[in-house]
């Protein structure tokens, strides 16, 4: 058997082996997908990207790009009915998390589908849901000496205008508390609070209370501002400026009201 002779040999195993699974991609198959697209937030900016991956057939477009509101569809052909596996899925969106609701599905709360046959079509319902962001306060006592007896205690609560509760529900207008938490000096404090935050963002701010005249605050988390996948930090510090008389013994505090008497005898002559 010479070169030539062989090199038809093989060629005419392998279109042996060929045809059949050839054969098996039925032409004029077609199965249709239907993806929506929702942020819950109401975001009508930001946009995403969904793509279906098949194990099987002809895709001529496999990624999508959406944004709130839209719909596409996916369109696969050439594949054997009753074979074709397929998966649509988004890609990864900061700040928020993704919900599938699909209509003949095999695998629940997943847009995948298994043994699809000609002519099927399908629905996929992708939600966008904020996750929640963290306020993280730091809260610091500045104390000098003796507190005298200061009361430190303090309370912390977190309001936010504009945040997220349910899915389509955003509560605009008044603020609404987010966080409560109790604390005393002296030293440093960390709290965090978690919000989920409305679209485009919610305004927050932190109010203390303390329970001493002594203890002046400075706030420096009035205004913050969170979105989707961004928090906010901020430091509120105290300081304990009341000090020097009530430190003094009953003897200093003799003392001290015998030189104001004099200081007022003083005064009372140069009047006279």
């Amino acid at each position: 058997m010479n070169m030539k002779c062989a090199k038809i040999i093989l060629l005419a195993l392998l279109a042996a082996m060929l045809l059949p699974s050839l054969a098996m991609a039925q032409t004029g198959t077609r199965a249709t997908f239907l993806v929506t697209k929702d942020f819950a937030d109401g975001n009508n900016v930001d946009e995403v990207t969904v793509t279906i991956d098949c194990n099987t057939g002809i895709i001529l477009d496999q990624d999508k790009v959406l944004d709130d509101g839209d719909s596409v569809e996916f369109v696969v052909t050439e594949f054997t009915s009753g074979t074709l596996n397929c998966t649509i899925e988004e890609e990864g969106t900061d700040g928020y998390s993704a919900t599938y609701d699909a209509t003949g599905t095999n695998t629940p709360e997943e847009c995948t589908w298994v043994g699809i046959a000609n002519g099927d079509a399908y629905t996929c319902g992708i939600t966008n849901e904020p996750d929640e962001v963290d306020i993280e306060v730091t809260k610091t006592w500045n104390i000098e000496g003796d507190n005298n007896n200061v009361n430190l205690n303090y309370d912390l609560r977190v309001f936010c205008s504009n945040v997220y509760e349910g899915m389509v529900e955003v509560v605009l207008g008044a603020s609404q508390q987010i966080g409560y938490s109790i604390g005393e000096g002296p030293g440093t404090d960390e709290f965090t609070f978690s919000v989920r935050p409305g679209f485009p963002s919610s305004s927050c701010y932190v109010d203390e209370r303390t329970y001493d005249s002594a203890i002046e605050t400075q706030n420096g988390c009035q205004n913050l501002t969170v979105s989707a996948g961004n928090g906010a930090s901020c430091e509120i510090i105290n300081t304990v400026f009341f000090e020097g008389i009530p430190t003094l013994s009953q003897y200093g505090m003799a003392i001290m009201a015998l030189l104001m008497l004099g200081v007022g005898f003083v005064g009372f002559r140069r009047f006279v």
